[in-house]
């Protein structure tokens, strides 16, 4: 009897480490997948700041208006967003988006708290 409930343990342990075996495969497949896809986002991030500033610095830098009529044309066709726009026709204005440009302010500030509270 005790032979029998050890068999089905080990049987029912082996099922369980097929299992786990199996999932594990599918996670690394899954994170291998992910990190692909970061790095196609991250090329393609790359390749649309540098149209963005191209279009930044024809327009802000070298007034080619023509630049300026694509990029109005752009935006009504949905390409370019608000931000977009602004970046490519705003002299001041980073090629960089808003949210980037907040995060980078909030860190700042952060830093800027930790530095007071430790002179204090």
């Amino acid at each position: 009897m005790l032979c029998i409930f050890k068999s089905l343990r080990l049987t029912r342990i082996d099922k369980l480490k097929d299992e786990l075996s199996t999932k594990d495969k599918i996670i690394n497949k899954l994170q291998a997948e992910k990190e692909n896809i970061k790095s196609q986002l991250q090329k393609f991030k790359n390749f649309w700041y540098g149209i963005m500033n191209r279009f930044h610095n024809k327009i802000a830098f070298d007034k080619d208006e023509q630049y300026k009529y694509v990029s109005e044309d752009l935006h009504k066709a949905g390409a370019f967003t608000d931000d977009d726009l602004e970046i490519a026709t705003n002299a001041f204005r980073k090629v960089k988006p808003k949210e980037e440009i907040t995060e980078k302010e909030q860190k700042k500030e952060k830093k800027i708290n930790e530095q007071l509270k430790n002179k204090k």
